[in-house]
């Protein structure tokens, strides 16, 4: 397998890949100055570099403490890469501590980023060659690198950084695993693991793969697939152990970050007094670029006004609403249960329908790229070769396992559903291969002498 992965002809693909992202990142990409998530993920990196501990710096006049309000593996990342690049920390705290003009010094940064989604598009290449062989492999790389997220991302000192290429190798495991069993089951550990460190959601998605595994022993009663669960538990083990072990030792308990989630509980909890009139509408409204347009132009305000992100959204009202009147009655610990209980145990049927018109939202990641994604998706899960459609359904798992929890748990944004990338673009590498086969000229039969 490792032969076919790093032949010659693969290398020198890979060499493409990397040259043309680099220079598209050199010439064409601007550079953005951090905002919002990314300078709380810059002050992170600041005080790792700064203090050699994990924890975002504390208002004048408190003592600087460890944190956990974030998984850590991106800002270790980024704390590397700003050393890599040589960046001084007075120009890092300028942007941190927000003193006004600061000058842009993350060229490094970005560079070291495209190094990342260098490695995703090379996965995505090696996953698209074991399905389709070199030209469905090209095409599978051409139609991830149009969706943009390749070279956008890299200019945000985001966690899309790492969860893009990760779950690139996450997709070529799954491709490859048939091949060498063992080999990938430590890869699809390995990965699954560095997920849940760069974004704890996806520890949903470990406990689901360690109870596929769990299943395949149950199932065959193999010494092999013994081995394979006994990878996956001990990868998953050596890479989120220390983490929990330190968030033990400080916090007194084990838990990846520090709650948080009654909020995101409760702002998505206020979707669900959306009348049904604006779910329908909904399915319009949030089609990219052009559905606002169509439902603005056609409809009442009351059907769409409070389905975007302003001030009278459900989104910003849901905080007001939910989770500050169930902060008074309850403690942050007890606040998920609650909100669970009640608003969603309590009309789950509601619950259920306006769940399906987010995850309809977050299916549309880099806007009409992910609508020819979707529907590319789901035609080649049907129609397409065998090979292509078995591949197709094994991977559609993970990403939509967790399109479901962001739906039904969260906001589900377009940008959430960026693990659906390598799908999309194997997808759509399907759709124009059976193009290019019905284009291409039928062979001519000679004349019988």
């Amino acid at each position: 397998m490792a032969e076919r992965l790093f032949s010659k002809r693969n290398i020198f693909a890979y060499a493409l890949i990397c040259g043309f992202v680099f220079l598209t990142q050199v010439f064409l990409e601007e550079r953005q100055p951090p905002v919002a998530d990314a300078l709380r993920y810059l002050d992170y990196a600041f005080n790792l570099n700064e203090h050699g501990v994990f924890g975002l710096s504390p208002p004048p006049g408190e003592a600087f403490s460890p944190g956990r309000a974030n998984a850590p593996l991106y800002p270790w990342t980024l704390s590397l890469f700003l050393r890599l690049s040589d960046v001084a920390q007075g120009d890092v705290a300028c942007h941190v501590q927000r003193q006004g003009q600061c000058a842009y010094v993350f060229q490094g940064v970005a560079l070291w980023q495209t190094v990342l989604m260098c490695v995703g598009l090379c996965a995505l290449w090696a996953a698209g060659n074991l399905i389709f062989g070199r030209l469905g492999a090209g095409l599978t790389v051409l139609a991830s690198y149009l969706s943009g997220e390749f070279t956008d991302f890299p200019n945000e000192l985001l966690t899309e950084n790492l969860t893009i290429p990760l779950v690139c190798v996450l997709t070529l495991a799954i491709v490859a695993f048939r091949t060498s069993t063992r080999t990938w089951a430590a890869a699809l550990g390995v990965t699954s693991a560095l997920l849940v460190l760069t974004r704890p959601e996806f520890i949903y998605l470990t406990w689901a793969l360690i109870a596929t595994f769990c299943g395949r022993l149950f199932m065959l009663r193999t010494r092999r697939t013994a081995v394979e669960l006994a990878l996956v538990l001990l990868c998953t083990v050596v890479l989120i152990g220390p983490w929990a072990v330190r968030n033990y030792v400080y916090f007194g308990d084990p838990a990846l970050t520090q709650t948080y989630g009654g909020k995101v509980l409760a702002e998505r909890i206020s979707y669900n007094d959306m009348s049904l009139g604006e779910v329908a509408v909904a399915f319009v409204h949030w089609f990219p670029d052009f559905g606002d347009s169509i439902t603005e132009r056609l409809l009442p305000s009351r059907f769409y006004e409070r389905l975007g992100f302003d001030p009278n959204s459900y989104s910003a009202v849901g905080v007001q609403r939910y989770y500050d009147d169930y902060l008074h009655r309850w403690d942050p610990e007890q606040m998920v249960g609650a909100l669970i209980k009640t608003e969603i145990l309590g009309n789950p049927i509601k619950h259920g329908i306006v769940s399906a018109a987010l995850m309809w939202r977050g299916a549309f990641v880099a806007t009409l790229w992910g609508a020819l994604g979707l529907f590319s998706a789901g035609y080649m899960m049907f129609t397409g070769p065998p090979r292509l459609r078995t591949n197709l359904w094994r991977i559609a798992l993970a990403p939509s396992l967790m399109m479901v929890l962001y739906a039904t748990v969260s906001v589900s944004i377009p940008r959430y559903g960026v693990c659906l990338i390598p799908l999309y673009s194997l997808a759509m590498a399907g759709v124009a291969l059976a193009i290019l086969a019905r284009l291409r000229p039928a062979p001519v039969e000679s004349a019988a002498p």
